[in-house]
C-alpha cells in the first residue's frame, strides 16, 4: 500500500487519468444539465460573428466595424468571435450548444495540461489525482463553461503557456513557432491577456540572458 505514493508506482498514471476522466465527466454533466448562458457580451460576440460571416471571414473588413473609443480593438476578441462564427456555420441553430461542447473540450484539455505541468515538476501522479475532486467543487468550473464567452479558451491557453514555460526551464530550449502562436492566440482572446503576455516574454528574456551569461563565463574560463 505504501508504494502508492512512490513516483514510479506502475498504476500511478492509470489512477491519475481515470480520476481526471471521472471528474471531467461530472463537470460536463453539470454544465450540460444546466444549459448554456448568453450574457450581454455573448450577444455582442454573436453579432460580431454574424458580421464576420457576412464578410466571408475577411478580417481586414471585420476590424473596421464597430470602432469605439471606449472599447479595445476587435483583434482582442478575434478568437472567441471566430469560434462562434464557425459554430454558426457548421451547426446553424444549435451553435450555442456546440460552443458549450467546445468550452467543455477546452476544460478537458486544460485538466490534461494541468496534470502534465505538475508531472513535469516532479509531483507524484497519485498526489495530482487528489487535486481533481477539489477542482470539481470549484464554482468557476460549475459556472463559466456554460457561458458563450472566451473564458475557457483563455484558461486553456494560459495553462498551455505555463506548460511551455516549464519545458523551457527544464530543457533550456525554446520552440519559437509554438511560443509565438500561443502568444498570438492569447492576445486574440481578450485585452486582459496583455499583462500575462508581458510577464511570459519578460521571463523568457531573463532566462535567455542567464543562459548567455553562463556561456560567456564558460568561454572566459576556457
Amino acid at each position: 500500500m505504501k508504494n502508492i505514493f512512490y513516483s514510479d508506482w506502475k498504476y500511478g498514471n492509470v489512477v491519475l487519468y481515470l480520476t481526471l476522466l471521472v471528474c471531467f465527466s461530472l463537470i460536463a454533466f453539470y454544465n450540460l444539465s444546466s444549459g448554456f448562458v448568453m450574457s450581454s457580451d455573448s450577444v455582442r460576440f454573436s453579432r460580431w460573428a454574424d458580421e464576420l460571416i457576412k464578410f466571408n471571414f475577411n478580417f481586414n473588413e471585420f476590424f473596421s466595424i464597430d470602432r469605439a473609443d471606449h472599447r479595445p480593438h476587435l483583434f482582442f476578441f478575434l478568437v472567441p468571435v471566430t469560434l462562434i462564427s464557425l459554430c454558426k456555420l457548421l451547426f446553424v441553430n444549435e451553435w450555442q450548444f456546440a460552443f458549450l461542447l467546445l468550452n467543455l473540450l477546452f476544460v478537458f484539455f486544460s485538466l490534461i495540461v494541468f496534470a502534465k505541468c505538475l508531472k513535469l515538476i516532479g509531483i507524484r501522479p497519485i498526489l495530482i489525482s487528489l487535486t481533481f475532486p477539489i477542482i470539481v467543487t470549484s464554482i468557476d468550473m460549475l459556472t463559466w463553461p456554460r457561458f458563450i464567452l472566451s473564458d475557457m479558451v483563455y484558461a486553456f491557453l494560459v495553462f498551455l503557456c505555463v506548460f511551455f514555460v516549464i519545458k523551457i526551464i527544464l530543457k533550456k530550449r525554446i520552440n519559437y513557432f509554438s511560443f509565438f502562436l500561443i502568444i498570438f492566440l492569447l492576445i486574440g482572446c481578450r485585452p486582459s491577456s496583455i499583462p500575462v503576455i508581458f510577464s511570459i516574454i519578460f521571463f523568457i528574456l531573463v532566462l535567455n540572458l542567464q543562459i548567455l551569461s553562463k556561456k560567456r563565463n564558460i568561454l572566459f574560463f576556457l
